[in-house]
């Protein structure tokens, strides 16, 4: 899994290994939390499950600040509610 990764994009890839050091997580599980939906969709696809027939809300937050009025620095967040 992480050689396809550092093959895609060297800086993506030095990029995740800092983000994961800085956590003080593993790289690989800087790959799941970064991909979680689509990680738990791989295990329910490999072990056979189904996935819900119904729609679910989500209920996730999410915000931005323009640069504007964050001093040239703008933010933008969401949340993942499960």
């Amino acid at each position: 899994m992480l050689p396809a990764h550092r093959k895609f994009d060297e800086d993506l890839y030095a990029e995740m290994l800092a983000l994961a050091n800085a956590a003080g997580i593993s790289p690989a599980e800087a790959v799941i939390v970064g991909g979680f939906t689509d990680f738990v969709d791989a295990v329910r696809a490999t072990i056979g499950a189904e996935t819900p027939g119904e729609l679910q809300e989500d209920d996730c937050t999410s915000m931005i600040i323009p640069d504007s009025r964050a001093d040239g620095s703008g933010f933008l967040a969401q949340t993942w509610d499960m």
